[in-house]
């Protein structure tokens, strides 16, 4: 439950706003996939043509949910991901168009959790990965090897549900003249469970039921969504493990690994990074 970071909305803002959006950003992205090993692989153009491919995918597994509805907000948050990630317009609806090629026939896509603990160094690091499948068998056996070679184990899913809280979250963009004061008000109206708000962005976080709710609200009101989605951060940051320098090479090599896995989409773990004094 979101309920541990709910903040107390009768306290001022000041208490609300907890720390800079960059450090926000980092703690939402320190724990999956947008972590220092994507920026590190991102000027590689292997790993940009499987970034395109995963968000071709999601935008392919979202129009078949929804029948190409463009209304559809699942729909849309897959297009801005796939925007932020500077995938081309023609792609993009190209992805749009190919579920019509396989509504007749073909597996439905669905999303899997998997909870797996993998050892590194000594330390046991918590991870979280999300898949986007149309095979689940295939996947699930393909995550498995991949964590059994890591020295670890799969979980019962929801196995870290008390290590980590399942969030929404809307990236918004944001200028210094805008009215801060009526986004407060908009979101908290909407189920916002917390705002932060920097001169050139701000994000909204919710309980994960209340996203397309609030992201519906925002734009009806006027406010530019960069970037919408569900994810997971820890319950409480502070409780980020510090790892051993070759704890940290192996838990890189395990996130190329399953970069590298066309199902997984994300991944999420206890663990600080190397740029947060990890070291």
């Amino acid at each position: 439950m979101f309920t541990a970071l709910r903040p107390n909305f009768s306290q001022s803002r000041s208490f609300l706003v907890q720390c800079s959006l960059d450090r926000q950003w980092r703690c939402f992205a320190g724990h999956n996939k947008w972590s220092k090993i994507k920026r590190k692989k991102w000027a590689k153009d292997a790993a940009r043509a499987g970034l395109f491919a995963k968000a071709s995918r999601a935008i392919i597994a979202a129009s078949k949910a929804c029948g190409g509805d463009m209304d559809n907000l699942q729909l849309q948050s897959a297009i801005q991901h796939a925007k932020s990630i500077q995938l081309s317009q023609d792609r993009i609806q190209a992805a749009i168009d190919k579920y019509l090629e396989n509504e007749k026939g073909g597996n439905a896509f669905q999303t899997k959790r998997y909870d797996a603990m993998i050892t590194l160094d000594g330390t046991k690091v918590a991870c979280i990965l999300i898949a986007l499948t149309d095979n689940a068998k295939r996947t699930a056996a393909s995550v498995r090897a991949a964590v059994v070679r890591a020295n670890g184990e799969l979980l019962p899913t929801s196995a870290h549900d008390f290590m980590f809280n399942h969030v929404g979250v809307v990236f918004l963009e944001w200028r210094e003249d805008m009215d801060e004061d009526g986004l407060w008000e908009c979101a908290l109206e909407a189920g916002a469970t917390e705002v932060e708000i920097d001169s050139n962005s701000a994000i909204v976080s919710c309980e994960p039921q209340d996203l397309w709710a609030l992201v519906r609200s925002l734009q009806d009101n006027g406010y530019k969504a960069a970037e919408f989605r569900h994810q997971y951060m820890l319950a409480d940051p502070e409780s980020a493990l510090s790892l051993s320098t070759e704890g940290h090479e192996k838990l890189e090599a395990f996130m190329v690994k399953m970069d590298d896995n066309e199902d997984v989409t994300d991944i999420y773990y206890n663990t600080k990074l190397e740029d947060d004094g990890a070291m």
